[in-house]
């Protein structure tokens, strides 16, 4: 695997588009007609939400191989590299063919008047070169995570779609989806195909089940809700895996997964629950063959353990209020009383004064940075900050240099949780899986 290729193919990405989000399906309509459509040529399952999507994709396609069929995996962002947003069968497309699809978008757009005032966004451009390169892969299915809501999310283009998935809802990119969560809830809802299929992950009963339930029926769409429907009677985590039974009709299921976490039975039961359905009409996609699929899922940067000569170091992506409180009740079981380091920070554009307060009830200290290479990341002394208004275990301190940051976490403690943005999660496991890291 050729890193700087991937880079490469980032970079053009990057030169090809127009910078920043600017919602409505105009522009990816637009290029797809001009590509004849490759959207129609292979079935997809579509998976939206706030928390819980990458995970929740990554099982569903691990069972879709583990049942003999050949699948594509689409999620953002990657972590460490640019080929792990696209997987057939497993395997990132090469660099070589990312390259060729946005070579091709690049004549089209170019050459098109429509463009000219209103060039595609970085997403747009990777999602129709996405669907492209999936629609020449022989795909059997593709499982397809949304990048931000739903209704004018680029990955809503897609014509083939077989079953919606969606995840747990939160608040979250509030001056795109709304300021309520119903608002927000209704555009990753606007998703669901008249006659289809639909997963809802549910929310313990709450008003969004309820609205979930009448836009299937008014839609004539079959769901399942999957809180309501296949409720967990128990759950065990430990750094190995995640052990859970679910009650259906009378009957326990015993179920295991890879990934760690208590919030990670709520992902697998909601994975378990759309093969289920997507039974109807994949008929290899057997009993065995999700259990065994969810037992093998390998999903980087969600309560990922790293090697380093230093101490323990664990990733997560957890970035808002929701994600933050579903890590905070797994670290607790796993650690109890022992005290730890945090390495944190955050993107600016999120609520992390309540990612913080729910991060305290941790026997920690946290260690604040930033990455200078980010413009949207916060600043170190911005975190500190709004850090010591909070009680913590030990004082907070702040490094510019995140490098240096881990350094003084790893000297004060045998456990460092790096955690708060998903760009911290793929700095970190960059630096730490080089050959020549200082903390290998």
């Amino acid at each position: 695997m050729n890193l700087k290729s991937y880079e490469e193919v980032d970079s053009y990405l990057t030169t090809l588009s127009n910078p920043g989000i600017n919602p409505g399906l105009e522009r990816v309509s637009m290029l797809l007609d001009l590509l004849d459509n490759p959207e129609v040529r292979f079935p997809a399952v579509h998976v939206v939400g706030t928390n819980g999507k990458g995970s929740t994709s990554a099982m569903i396609d691990r069972c879709f191989r583990e049942a003999g069929y050949r699948s594509a995996l689409y999620t953002s962002p990657h972590l460490v590299h640019f080929g792990e947003r696209l997987t057939v069968n497993g395997v990132p497309v090469s660099s070589d063919k990312w390259m060729d699809a946005l070579k091709r978008l690049e004549s089209i757009v170019d050459s098109n008047v429509f463009f000219d005032d209103d060039r595609p966004t970085y997403f747009e451009l990777l999602t129709v070169a996405a669907i492209l390169i999936m629609s020449e892969s022989d795909l059997d299915v593709a499982i397809v995570e949304a990048g931000m809501g739903g209704r004018l999310d680029a990955t809503n283009r897609l014509a083939n779609v077989v079953l919606s998935v969606v995840t747990p809802i939160a608040m979250d990119h509030c001056e795109y989806l709304g300021n309520t969560l119903e608002a927000v809830a209704s555009e990753k809802f606007a998703v669901i195909r008249p006659g289809n299929r639909a997963v809802f992950a549910g929310d313990d009963g709450g008003k969004l089940s309820d609205q979930f339930i009448a836009l299937c029926d008014k839609l004539g769409a079959s769901y399942v809700v999957a809180d309501r429907d296949y409720p967990i009677t128990s759950i065990e985590t430990d750094f190995c895996g995640t052990g859970f039974e679910i009650l259906h009709q009378g009957k326990v299921e015993s179920i295991r997964t890879s990934l760690v976490g208590r919030y990670q039975a709520r992902n697998g039961r909601l994975a378990y629950v759309s093969c289920k359905k997507l039974q109807e009409i994949f008929p290899k996609m057997t009993d065995k063959a999700v259990l065994g699929g969810l037992a093998d899922t390998v999903w980087p940067g969600r309560l990922e353990v790293l090697p380093s000569s230093k101490g323990t170091v664990l990733v997560d992506g957890a970035h808002n209020p929701h994600g933050m409180r579903a890590l905070v009740e797994t670290i607790l079981e796993l650690i109890g009383d022992l005290e730890i380091g945090v390495l944190y920070t955050s993107m600016n554009d999120k609520d992390y004064d309540s990612v913080l307060e729910i991060l305290s009830k941790i026997p920690c200290r946290i260690f604040c940075t930033t990455l200078p290479d980010n413009p949207r990341c916060a600043s170190s002394g911005e975190v500190l900050d709004k850090a010591r208004r909070l009680d913590w275990s030990s004082p907070p301190e702040a490094f510019d240099d995140p490098a240096e940051a881990l350094e003084r976490a790893l000297e004060s403690f045998p456990l460092v949780l790096c955690c708060g943005s998903l760009y911290l999660v793929a700095w970190v496991s960059g630096l730490l899986k080089k050959n020549d890291s200082p903390f290998r």
